[in-house]
């Protein structure tokens, strides 16, 4: 059984209760503790006051994340969407947004993950000192590239959610070897990744997948955390037209 790296559940308790409710965030497994000037491209997703998706800002204006982040947001928790960027931990207040629009992926698909992409707009330019933009990939990850991918999810499966920013480096697979794992299809619009220890977990979706300092993919799902079976990402060079498109009809707003 596969299950998205983040889920919803938790949301609205998070926000009425202070933040204290067991939320489902994926965290990376078997990650090394790094500071946010490492990565200064990822942001959090927060509901009151904690993170439950990973983004990655490719603008001053814009956040790429998942499309399955929302699949379970009310209106209401969408009101308090925060996104923060600059936070080495996941309790820092960092630098805060508000999302003003969002476009995800018109065939995105809630049973497959397919086009697993969202665009957000922030209400102005995140800037500050750690906080650097990532430009989209330019090639296609070729099999046996490591990829970066970082975020304050899991550090087990259904564990508790890692106060230190992490990241790991992992090799991608071919989609054949990928497939033999899952009963849904892995298409064009994603790619795979196993690092047998070391993986993505809940929490950690919507977060950057980077390959020669590119965004490359974004952390989409996953059977259980570095339990053997490949993590699967959005492959963002595939999913480039979408993203540029959306990007430029968000900008004109």
């Amino acid at each position: 059984m596969y299950s998205p790296i983040c889920l919803a559940l938790g949301l609205m308790a998070a926000l009425f209760t202070g933040g204290n409710a067991d939320l489902d965030n994926t965290r990376i497994v078997d990650g090394d503790v790094i500071h946010v000037s490492q990565a200064p491209y990822i942001v959090q997703l927060r509901i009151g006051s904690q993170p439950f998706c990973g983004g990655t800002l490719v603008h001053p204006e814009i956040v790429v994340t998942a499309a399955h982040c929302f699949d379970d947001l009310t209106p209401e928790l969408m009101a308090h969407l925060k996104i923060v960027g600059g936070a080495n931990t996941r309790t820092d207040e960092g630098v805060q947004r508000r999302v003003v629009s969002m476009i995800k992926s018109g065939t995105y698909n809630k049973q497959t993950l397919n086009t697993d992409v969202a665009i957000l707009k922030l209400e102005s330019p995140m800037v500050g000192k750690f906080i650097k933009t990532v430009p989209l990939c330019s090639a296609p990850p070729e099999q046996g590239d490591l990829i970066q991918v970082s975020g304050w999810g899991h550090t087990s499966f259904k564990g508790v959610g890692s106060h230190d920013l992490l990241t790991i480096r992992v090799p991608t697979i071919n989609r054949q070897t990928c497939q033999r794992y899952y009963g849904i299809p892995i298409t064009s619009y994603m790619f795979c990744a196993n690092g047998g220890s070391k993986d993505s977990c809940q929490g950690d979706s919507g977060g950057p997948a980077i390959l020669f300092g590119e965004l490359c993919g974004i952390v989409s799902f996953g059977a259980g955390c570095a339990s053997g079976a490949p993590g699967v990402y959005a492959d963002v060079y595939n999913l480039r037209e979408f993203i540029n498109n959306a990007m430029d009809s968000l900008l004109k707003q």
